[in-house]
């Protein structure tokens, strides 16, 4: 079905979860153990898709969360953002949009990241 989140991935997810502005925050990091990478659409490497099993749904709107993040290079130029999706009330994907020419090939590392 899936794989299991790589540390850097649960890292992330619960980075982007901790933020007061999310409704639900604790259910929704409460998840993160019963995660998995999903394949999806679209099938690109700035694309996680997630599927939770065995953790009860949280209470908040379908859509993106507040509080995505900004991808930050060595240098402190800004190379990108993140953005954590829910649905029916389990995390559903985490997108790495990008600003620069080319396509990220893996997400950042949580030092990368920065509030916006």
């Amino acid at each position: 079905m899936g794989r299991d989140l790589t540390s850097n991935e649960r890292d992330l997810l619960g980075w982007l979860l901790d933020d007061p502005r999310i409704p639900d925050a604790d259910a929704l990091q409460a998840q993160i153990p019963f995660t998995q990478v999903v394949e999806g659409m679209p099938a690109m490497p700035t694309y996680l898709h997630l599927a939770v099993s065995g953790a009860p749904p949280a209470t908040c709107k379908d859509g993106p969360l507040p509080g995505d993040a900004v991808a930050m290079s060595p240098s402190g130029e800004p190379t990108g953002f993140l953005i954590l999706w829910v649905k029916d009330g389990y995390l559903e994907s985490v997108e790495h949009a990008w600003m620069t020419d080319e396509m990220p090939q893996e997400f950042p590392s949580r030092e990368q990241l920065s509030d916006h």
